[in-house]
């Protein structure tokens, strides 16, 4: 689950040659990313509305993708530190 969306890509691509100067980390993110889709994992980009839900801990996160709620069971969750409040 991310919250990038696709204009957020787009305008990273003014970007892209900052990111060739710095080819192992692009190309280490590109690998992970087909990993991810190799593994059949589904990847939910333009999320919105996240919610982390459960009693002492994580046991399910919520979120709005793609003009639908959607409800996930998990017992770890990872924030990143890019614009968590």
């Amino acid at each position: 689950m991310e919250t990038q969306t696709f204009a957020n890509r787009q305008a990273a691509l003014r970007r892209l040659t900052g990111a060739l100067r710095g080819g192992r980390l692009l190309a280490k993110r590109l690998g992970l990313l087909a990993e991810i889709r190799k593994a059949g994992i589904p990847r939910y980009t333009g999320a919105s509305a996240i919610a982390v839900e459960g009693r002492t801990q994580a046991e399910t996160k919520s979120f709005t993708f793609g003009g639908r709620s959607h409800r996930l069971e998990c017992a770890t969750v990872l924030l990143p530190s890019l614009g968590v409040t």
